[in-house]
């Protein structure tokens, strides 16, 4: 059974560009004060439920395009979701991630990079420096 294993959600909603994934479990509880993302993150996971079938139609029922972007200070930048996927995928026999990069343009979604990819597996010797 595949689940969430990271989640990236850069440039959405509440999260600003530069955070770091969440690393999830197969049992995961959200607790925190009002207005910490909580509700922004389950959003997050039904936009993400939506991109198979209809992702337009979940952002304009979001409000639009620029509702789904961090609205902080600086320069507006795309928003981001990266996922990767906890167990193997059925053909591959690999962890997969998703990566699917968007943006406002003229008060429409406008979509700059989508990829599905294998992830690389991690040797038993890998430190990180």
């Amino acid at each position: 059974m595949s689940f969430i294993r990271h989640i990236g959600l850069p440039g959405l909603l509440s999260f600003p560009p530069q955070m770091e994934p969440f690393e999830l479990r197969p049992l995961n509880v959200l607790i925190g004060p009002n207005g910490a993302g909580k509700t922004n993150f389950v959003e997050a996971l039904e936009l993400l439920r939506a991109t198979p079938t209809d992702f337009a139609a979940a952002i304009r029922d979001g409000g639009g395009a620029a509702e789904w972007l961090w609205k902080g200070e600086g320069q507006r930048k795309p928003a981001t979701i990266d996922v990767e996927t906890g167990d193997s995928a059925q053909s591959t026999g690999r962890p997969l991630r998703y990566r699917l990069e968007f943006t406002s343009t003229n008060n429409r979604v406008e979509v700059l990079d989508e990829a599905i990819e294998e992830v690389a597996p991690v040797s038993p010797n890998h430190r990180d420096v």
